[in-house]
């Protein structure tokens, strides 16, 4: 995850390297890593090059140079902004079709949306609906991250008349709430298209991975089972940046042997 390269003297995960965005690109090669997932806020969003036609070809060429992908956008300027707000729906429209436009300029495949906070997942609101079956048709999934359980949510894009609709799961928050994500991903995982990779305790916080009550070897087996082709996005601890990520890494190379 994007971010995750990025000193900043201790654990601020969700924040954008406005500064420092192209050297996490050659830090990733150097360290192996395949590709990132883009994070796109609600701080400074105007400014984010993912938004900005004219940064686009920059976006490009660092991919080309450093041979990492960019697999995914994850929209967290929807936890700071109701995607149900009707005195915002104009510009949440403006926005997730001027990402899935300049998403397909750059080859990118999934745009996550996080239904947290603010866009906490509303299962009776058909609002949601209406606003993403209006967007831009392009090549392109719309993913949904949420911490309800797999089993409701899978019924619940029923609902969407597209058909490029799925789940960006994440194995440390459905631990952390207590979920059997093993279970969840033998008998829903149909629907999952991209993965988060963190840690937590049962009840607990985000820890390093291997150290809260994750089952990941069982987890991502049950993904073998589906033919999963999606990627695995590190969205883990970390205090000390580089050195904690590669850490991180590692521990899930291991896994994945």
């Amino acid at each position: 995850m994007q971010g995750r390269l990025t000193e900043k003297g201790g654990f601020y995960p969700q924040d954008f390297p406005m500064k420092d965005w192209q050297q996490e690109f050659y830090l990733a090669e150097k360290l192996g890593f395949e590709c990132i997932e883009w994070m796109f806020n609600e701080n400074q969003w105007d400014e984010n090059p993912i938004i900005l036609a004219n940064k686009l070809e920059d976006i490009v060429k660092i991919c080309q140079d450093t041979n990492i992908k960019i697999t995914g956008v994850c929209a967290n300027y929807f936890m700071e902004n109701s995607i149900y707000c009707v005195d915002k729906l104009s510009q949440n429209r403006f926005i997730l079709d001027k990402l899935l436009c300049n998403m397909q300029t750059i080859g990118c495949k999934n745009l996550i949306i996080p239904l947290f906070n603010k866009s906490e997942l509303q299962m009776n609101n058909i609002s949601i609906y209406e606003l993403i079956d209006t967007l831009l048709e392009k090549n392109v999934f719309i993913l949904f991250e949420t911490n309800e359980q797999l089993i409701n949510v899978r019924k619940w894009l029923s609902g969407f008349k597209r058909n490029n609709v799925g789940i960006c799961y994440d194995i440390g928050n459905a631990i952390g709430l207590g979920y059997d994500s093993v279970k969840e991903l033998n008998d829903y995982g149909d629907v999952v298209k991209n993965v988060h990779i963190k840690d937590k305790k049962i009840g607990g916080n985000t820890v390093m991975l291997g150290e809260g009550d994750a089952c990941f070897k069982e987890c991502f087996s049950a993904l073998r089972q589906l033919s999963y082709i999606g990627s695995y996005i590190l969205e883990s601890y970390y205090y000390e940046a580089v050195k904690d990520t590669c850490r991180n890494l590692n521990y899930i190379r291991e896994i994945l042997k």
